[in-house]
């Protein structure tokens, strides 16, 4: 079953979100590249130790994530 209307464009309020959304997820992914050695969640709190193995798959995987962000066509 086809209509014949085009689709509505995303109101005003959705763009903003949306791009909000596109630049912390930004920031997150570079910040855990970042500090990929231990991770401090919130203040007070001991950073989390990784082992070097795991870091380097994590930091494999966080790699591949930024590149498909920025280069999604």
């Amino acid at each position: 079953m086809s209509t014949d209307q085009p689709p509505e464009a995303a109101s005003r309020k959705w763009v903003i979100a949306f791009g909000c959304y596109l630049i912390v997820l930004n920031l997150a992914l570079l910040y855990l590249l970042e500090s990929c050695g231990g991770i401090r969640f919130l203040p007070g709190v001991p950073e989390v130790q990784i082992w070097k193995e795991a870091r380097f798959l994590i930091i494999v995987a966080l790699a591949g994530a930024l590149r498909s962000y920025i280069d999604s066509r």
